[in-house]
């Protein structure tokens, strides 16, 4: 692993180098093994980000879910390990403004 330390302590500017200010309140760890996929939205679903998959559609629908900070609005979107962050070997979803996942690869 890139990141010895738990995600509750890395630092914003790890997750987003060009941090612009919003203050990260919350997020929920998940992990995968790095050699299988996950659809989107079996993702939301496993970190909380959504308690339903008509939810999560809605969501993704409605541009409310990010991968990586990119806006995703394909519902059939897998996730894999090219999804990675780089710097962390883990994926970051957002849904909404601060709520974050976090699916570490292992």
């Amino acid at each position: 692993m890139v990141s010895e330390l738990p995600p509750d302590q890395w630092v914003e500017e790890v997750l987003w180098p060009d941090h612009d200010g919003v203050p990260i309140f919350g997020f929920q760890q998940t992990a995968m093994d790095r050699e299988k996929t996950v659809t989107l939205l079996e993702a939301l679903i496993w970190t909380n980000l959504c308690d339903s998959l008509g939810n999560a559609r809605k969501a993704i629908r409605n541009n409310g879910v990010r991968v990586n900070r990119k806006v995703c609005q394909d519902i059939n979107r897998v996730l894999t390990k090219a999804d990675a962050l780089p710097n962390l070997d883990a994926i970051v979803i957002e849904s909404g403004k601060f709520n974050f996942g976090i699916i570490e690869l292992c």
